[in-house]
């Protein structure tokens, strides 16, 4: 590529486009939402958000099932943790099973799920109520 080259004119799509809906949009990639870990009030180390979420917020990848087996992705797919009232759900998409909120949660809130809607998963025990 010589200097005069612009990188958005060797992509084969049209440049006003890109320019005018941004590249992310019109490939349609989803962005994972920050998150942290840290101590949790119900269990262990649990999943944070450190910025406010509206409601359906995509916040990312937590398995995905590929020969078999479901496969953990680190860190959501590890530490989300159960609630009878949680702020997010497990959304199918493909092969993969996404964590998606499910009202507005406020920064530094965990992000839970309610585990007995996922088969595959532990399930709640009376002592954790």
């Amino acid at each position: 590529m010589n200097d005069n080259e612009n990188i958005k004119d060797l992509i084969p799509i049209l440049k006003k486009e890109i320019e005018s809906t941004g590249i992310l949009d019109l490939l349609n990639v989803k962005q994972n939402s920050p998150v942290y870990q840290s101590n949790s009030d119900i269990h262990g180390l649990g999943i944070f958000t450190p910025i406010d979420l509206d409601d359906k917020t995509f916040i990312g990848v937590t398995h995905v099932f590929y020969s078999g087996m479901w496969y953990q992705v680190f860190p959501l797919g590890v530490f989300y943790n159960h609630s009878k009232n949680p702020n997010c759900e497990i959304e199918t998409d493909g092969n993969v099973l996404i964590l998606k909120t499910n009202q507005k949660i406020k920064r530094n809130t965990e992000l839970t799920v309610d585990y007995t809607k996922q088969a595959y998963l532990e399930q709640p025990k009376k002592e954790w109520d």
